[in-house]
């Protein structure tokens, strides 16, 4: 299976449209906000194929805990 896309700002603006429109072609889409909450709003909004993810882009910390939590790093990162 390949992996999910990852992407910053997913829960505002423009990101839950194009997280709906990335699960429309079949694509499990990882939805990324500071807070739980609004990552999983954005989620009821992408559609069952949405995952939340807590993701502060500003914080090193944050960042590993995602990649952690979800099992692997998003191709082409050179995250560590």
């Amino acid at each position: 299976m390949p992996e999910p896309p990852w992407g910053t700002g997913g829960a505002h603006g423009l990101g839950p449209e194009i997280g709906r429109q990335l699960a429309d072609r079949a694509l499990r889409v990882l939805v990324g906000a500071r807070e739980r909450a609004a990552a999983e709003e954005a989620c009821r909004t992408v559609g069952p194929r949405a995952l939340p993810l807590v993701l502060d882009v500003t914080c090193a910390k944050s960042v590993v805990a995602a990649v952690q939590e979800h099992g692997s790093r998003p191709a082409g990162s050179t995250c560590r």
